[in-house]
């Protein structure tokens, strides 16, 4: 289990101009936080990254794009914005691996 401390900025998401979410530049976004900023672990997809607009599949696909950029060198807190415990629970299982 990672410990939590120091600076862990919530990251945005970008989307191209379909309203797709540009997984390139999230990969690009995660490791210039991890290896030029030198933060001490990432949010993906909370309200700054428009967690309460991404489906469950976009939601994994951030934090897996996130996970697999930063390489276990940070925490990564997956945002889970969601209106009943049933979605909550759902997104979380989404996320688990």
């Amino acid at each position: 289990m990672q410990s939590l401390y120091g600076i862990i900025p919530p990251m945005t998401t970008p989307f191209d101009d379909n309203e797709d979410v540009n997984l390139g530049m999230l990969q690009a976004e995660a490791k210039h936080l991890v290896e030029n900023a030198k933060i001490h672990g990432i949010a993906v997809g909370g309200s700054t990254g428009e967690g309460h607009t991404l489906t469950t599949e976009e939601l994994r696909q951030t934090v897996g794009t996130v996970c697999d950029a930063t390489d276990g060198k940070v925490p990564i807190i997956a945002g889970i914005i969601v209106d009943s415990t049933r979605q909550a629970i759902e997104r979380a299982k989404a996320v688990a691996d």
